[in-house]
């Protein structure tokens, strides 16, 4: 469980006021999820991208090889999704 409260962290420092959705999946525990935040706003997916992958970074090498994928959404963008 320790790279569930690593990575939290770590994206709660990089995007402030984020909503943070992770889920661990077996087997070997890779952690997947969704970062919503305002900051998307008006930034390419590649762009949003390379930003969740600078915030990994500061992990160590281990719990980073466990992080399957995050979507990075902006709050209108998810509220969409919720209603399609």
């Amino acid at each position: 469980m320790a790279i569930m409260h690593s990575l939290r962290r770590a994206l709660r420092s990089r995007f402030p006021g984020a909503t943070i959705r992770l889920a661990r999946f077996s087997p070997g525990g890779r952690v997947s999820g969704s970062l919503i935040w305002e900051g998307f706003d008006l930034k390419a997916q590649i762009d949003r991208q390379l930003l969740l992958r600078e915030a990994i970074q500061k992990l160590p090498p281990d719990d980073q090889s466990k992080v399957s994928f995050i979507l990075t959404l902006t709050p209108e963008e998810h509220e969409s999704l919720a209603h399609a």
